[in-house]
């Protein structure tokens, strides 16, 4: 099966474009530094959002996200829903001219 020149120019135009944007993405936060000042008595001490660059998350911490993150979704999926379903029974009307549904958002 011979390819024709179009295909190879769109394979061509997607793979530079895939180079261009990983660039873009790995260069996003290039020396980007910014200076907190912090009061004299803790001067000498980091914060706990300064060290995170200093240690990789432990095995119980990367569990413990994980499995947040995991449940956040179900947990905001869940409330869009019903955010859904409760707009969609509060704008359902009954006509009694037609078949009368099973459940009243359909």
């Amino acid at each position: 099966m011979k390819k024709s020149a179009k295909f190879y120019y769109r394979s061509l135009c997607v793979m530079i474009m895939a180079l261009l944007c990983a660039n873009h993405i790995a260069l996003a936060q290039e020396n980007i530094t910014s200076k907190l000042i912090k009061p004299k008595l803790y001067e000498n001490r980091k914060l706990p959002s300064e060290n995170t660059a200093d240690k990789k998350l432990g095995a119980v911490k990367k569990l413990k996200e994980n499995i947040v993150s995991h449940y956040n979704f179900y947990f905001n999926a869940n409330n869009k829903l019903n955010n859904v379903l409760e707009s969609a029974k509060g704008s359902f009307k009954d006509n009694f001219d037609k078949l009368i549904p099973l459940r009243d958002f359909s």
